[in-house]
């Protein structure tokens, strides 16, 4: 009767331990790793004037 109740109990645990890991990995944002890297600080973007860039390097201005 122990063994049965050792067993019900081992895989109650088991139960709210997946669904605890699940409910973390659900409420992550969508596309990030679970480290939480913020993409918005390590992708910077710099426009070019390609028009002003080539008269700047022709001497035209």
């Amino acid at each position: 009767m122990t063994v049965e109740y050792v067993r019900a109990i081992a895989l109650v645990v088991a139960f709210v331990l997946a669904w605890i890991i699940i409910a973390k990995w659900i409420s992550q944002p969508v596309g990030h790793p679970l480290n939480q890297f913020d993409i918005r600080k390590e992708v910077r973007f710099q426009v070019i004037d390609v028009d002003d860039e080539i008269e700047k390097q022709r001497g035209w201005r």
